[in-house]
Order: structure tokens, then C-alpha cells, then sequence
């Protein structure tokens, strides 16, 4: 026998007492002549239909062993899986967790020891993961429960291990009240309509992963930097660096800084910003245009009483995001108009307040959100026209619009973003284009120096030219179809 085939030797050392006290009764108790093909034996080998124990040899049987790839994890080390994953979930591993966790085990086809059972170990985490994939098919063949609870099972458990395996990362919601839900409706044949849309949110929420990170949190300079390009917010940014600059001396908890409220007049760059710090964060910007609305559904969901029934988009931000801190843009919010059934403000006395935004119920759902890592950015351009309970809770930053000097650094900041990685461009914005765009706001200048690069990149193409020529017709061009007044920057 070669090396590379397996050795008696070499399979007693990886076992325990009872499985090599197993795998003696397999060797030497005949499966008896009644014995049909398809029986498995206390391992787990296929039997051979009509064939003693005794007519195999131990090489032929190490043999479909070894094929069969199944090693049980020690029976002694399960108890500490359970517990690694009790105390990593949001809920209680009830019998049919265990059911399917059991078979999962079982079926692991990598050996493990008691040091290197742990979810610490990434290898030990990934094996559990794919062994509870594979376990839950037949599972589902053997459970009692709906294919939709068996589901629920499932992903309880991939839950749990991704918990384990993710330190940093949390629930963003309160998945044992989601999964409750979820298996409910999933065991009703037949639903309401009111039910059958709950049930299309919570399928939808089940398809992606129920973990969240936290914001990135990059050195203080990074943020400082933004000023570069956007000097008239110095002041919002050195607030945001020094906010980082705590967070990273503390070395610990998460970065939670106070919501921000930029004033100032329309076009002077604040969506822009939002999108730039997000960007920082490993985020994204949700941006709420709150100008006239009255609904109060629009951050916290409207009850599923309702026939206009729907969630909040506080909740979609976090139920369909990748992260536990997404940007949310109230934009306008000083033009909010509340009514006496339903102020769309309502809910920010309670998002706003980290203590009482982690456990936030959206009324459209029957399960609480954490929305306390949510970073508030609020756009205005009265502050009289907000509420001072309301403005209370902001950190108010005025925002001037940009003249001179700042406002050719802007624009030099969009052209770059504009020409980025097309060969030609010059470095420098062409001067007769900055003439082009004195008297606009940054919102017109954006669009014009991207459709004015854009006429140079076609011109290109249509010319058989590799490089990018920039002539001023083509700005010319841009901001004379450019006619919009002062309005927020995209």
C-alpha cells in the first residue's frame, strides 16, 4: 500500500475510544446477510447488499471511508460549538437547531481538534458554514417543519456562525422577533394580502445577510484633506476629523458623532459632501428629500393597517444596506410640513438620540431596529423654521457659498473628478472653462464641466484620437444648455 492510501494507523489516531470502538464493530460484526445496498453502517459507509463484515478488508473499508470523507467532529467538542454559537446569536438554539447543527457536525469533512474547533479559527467557521449547507438538504427531507421554516432554521444558524466568526459585526435588527415572524408566515398556506406583502419584505430582508458592520473609521487626515476640494465646509470637516481623532484614542465602541446640520444657501455643495464623507466611512449616502413632505411614514414605515401600508426608509437604509452606519440626508429639512395626523419628523426625536435610535420600531414592521450608528447629515436654509427641540439635537454648521479662490478649488476638484483616467486631460481645469462658470452654482458647474468632457471624449472617438483635446466651444456649449437656477448639488 502506497502513501498516499489510507492506514489503519493513521485513521486510530484521529478518533476517539468510541470510534474506534465503532469502527471494530464495522470490521468484524457482520451487517448480516438481510443487509441490502443503500444501508449505512454506524460510520456512515454504504453497506454491500449480501456481503458480511467479515468478506471486506480494513483497507477496503478505510478505502470508502476515506472517499466518503465523512469525520465526525469529536462527540465531546459539540458541546462547546453550541455554546460558541448560544453566546454569539441574538436568540435562544431551540430543537430544531440542534437537529440540523447535529447532522451539520456530523458530516464535517475536515478533522479538528479541541484548539482549532473554535470560530476564532476562519478554516473551523467556513467548514461549519458549508457543512450546514450541504446538511440542511436533508434536513429539509426529514423535518416536519414548511420548506420556509426549514429555511428559517438554516439561516438562524449561518447567522449564528457569521456572528462568531465576525467580532465586529452586529445585527441590525432583532433577528429572533424577525425569524418569528418569518417562520409563522412561512407555515401559512394561505395568507392575507396585508400578510403576503409583510411576507415579500421579510423574504426579501432573509436573501441578504443579517450582519452589519461598522463605519470605517480612517485616520483624521483623510478627512481633513476633504477641504482641499471643498474649503467652504472647513469647519464641518475639522468637527468630523476631530470626531475620528476621539474615536481612535479611545480604541474602542463605535464612531458615533453628533448629527450635523448644514446651513446655508442652495448650491454651495452639501449633497456633495455627504457623498464624499460616505465614502470615508465605507458607506453610503440615503438622501430623504423632505421639502413639503407630509407623510410621517417617510422615516418611520406606516402601520400595515393601512392600504398605503409600506416601510420606512430609516429601515430600508439598514435592512438592504451593507452597513450599520449609512449616511441618511435630510435634505430641506426646514421645509418639512407637518400636519396634526402625522409629522414626517416624528420619528428623528427618537433616531436621534443614540440611546433610544437602538431599538427603534418602524411601524410598518413588528421588529425593532438598531439605528443609533445611523450618521445624520441635515440640510437647511432657515434654522427658524425648525423646531428648537429639534435643532437642539444638531451640531449647526453655517455653510457660506464659495467666492474667489474657493470657488476655483471646487471647481478644479469636480474637473479632476470629471477627467479622471483619460489620457490627455490636462491636469489643470482650462482657464476660458472657469470664465464659463462664474455666476452659476456648483450644481450647474458640475453638470457643465461633465457634459463639456464628455463632447471632448466623443470628439475623440469620432476623430480615430487616443487623447482627450478640451477646447472651449465645448464648455461654451455646456453652459449656455445649462439654464437652471440654484438648486442642491447631486
Amino acid at each position: 500500500m502506497n502513501e498516499k492510501e489510507p492506514t489503519l494507523e493513521g485513521l486510530l489516531a484521529g478518533m476517539s475510544e468510541e470510534q474506534q470502538q465503532a469502527l471494530g464493530r464495522e470490521i468484524f460484526d457482520a451487517p448480516g446477510e438481510g443487509a441490502s445496498a443503500g444501508d449505512t453502517s454506524e460510520l456512515g459507509v454504504p453497506c454491500v447488499a449480501g456481503k458480511p463484515g467479515r468478506g471486506r478488508s480494513a483497507e477496503d473499508l478505510l478505502k470508502e471511508i476515506d472517499d466518503t470523507r465523512r469525520f465526525a467532529l469529536p462527540p465531546e467538542f459539540r458541546p462547546a460549538v453550541i455554546e460558541q454559537l448560544q453566546s454569539a446569536s441574538a436568540h435562544a438554539l431551540d430543537a430544531q437547531h440542534f437537529q440540523l447543527l447535529d447532522m451539520a457536525l456530523g458530516g464535517m469533512d475536515t478533522a479538528f481538534d479541541g484548539e482549532t474547533c473554535k470560530f476564532s479559527n476562519p478554516a473551523f467557521a467556513k467548514t461549519l458554514e458549508i457543512a450546514i449547507n450541504f446538511a440542511a438538504a436533508d434536513y429539509y427531507m426529514k423535518s416536519p417543519l414548511e420548506a420556509g421554516g426549514c429555511a428559517a432554521v438554516q439561516a438562524t444558524l449561518l447567522l449564528s456562525v457569521a456572528a462568531a466568526a465576525q467580532p465586529d459585526a452586529r445585527h441590525w435588527c432583532d433577528v429572533r422577533k424577525f425569524f418569528a415572524d418569518y417562520q409563522l408566515l412561512a407555515g401559512r398556506k394561505s395568507k392575507s394580502d396585508e400578510e403576503k406583502a409583510y411576507f415579500e419584505v421579510l423574504s426579501r430582508v432573509a436573501s441578504r445577510p443579517l450582519l452589519r458592520t461598522p463605519a470605517q473609521t480612517p485616520r483624521a487626515q483623510a478627512v481633513l484633506d476633504l477641504a482641499r476640494t471643498l474649503p467652504n465646509f472647513a469647519e464641518a470637516i475639522a468637527y468630523m476629523a476631530q470626531q475620528l481623532a476621539l474615536h481612535r484614542l479611545r480604541k474602542g465602541g463605535v464612531f458615533q458623532p453628533a448629527p450635523v446640520l448644514l446651513l446655508g444657501p442652495p448650491g454651495v455643495g452639501k449633497s456633495h459632501f455627504a457623498q464624499a464623507l460616505a465614502r470615508l466611512l465605507g458607506s453610503a449616502v440615503h438622501t430623504l428629500q423632505l421639502a413639503s413632505q407630509s407623510n410621517g411614514w417617510v422615516l418611520g414605515g406606516l402601520d400595515r393597517g393601512w392600504s398605503s401600508a409600506r416601510s420606512g426608509q430609516v429601515f430600508e437604509a439598514l435592512a438592504y444596506g451593507d452597513t450599520l452606519a449609512p449616511v441618511v440626508v435630510l435634505d430641506e429639512i426646514d421645509k418639512a410640513a407637518a400636519e396634526k395626523k402625522s409629522d414626517p419628523l416624528g420619528p428623528l426625536y427618537q433616531l436621534l438620540e443614540p440611546a433610544t435610535a437602538h431599538s427603534f420600531r418602524d411601524e410598518y414592521v413588528e421588529f425593532t431596529i438598531d439605528a443609533s450608528q445611523v450618521i445624520w447629515l441635515a440640510t437647511a436654509n432657515d434654522e427658524n423654521a425648525i423646531s428648537p427641540a429639534l435643532l437642539s439635537r444638531f451640531v449647526v454648521f453655517r455653510i457660506a457659498a464659495p467666492e474667489g479662490a474657493e470657488f476655483r478649488c471646487i471647481l478644479q476638484g469636480m474637473y479632476q473628478d470629471a477627467v479622471r483616467g483619460l489620457p490627455g486631460a490636462p491636469r489643470h481645469m482650462p482657464q476660458d472653462w472657469a470664465l464659463h462658470c462664474q455666476g452659476r452654482s456648483l450644481r450647474a458647474c458640475r453638470q457643465a464641466i461633465s457634459e463639456a468632457v464628455g463632447r471632448a471624449a466623443l470628439r475623440a472617438e469620432l476623430e480615430g484620437q487616443g487623447m482627450l483635446r478640451l477646447l472651449e466651444q465645448d464648455m461654451l456649449a455646456s453652459t449656455k444648455t445649462t439654464s437652471r437656477k440654484l438648486g442642491f448639488l447631486d
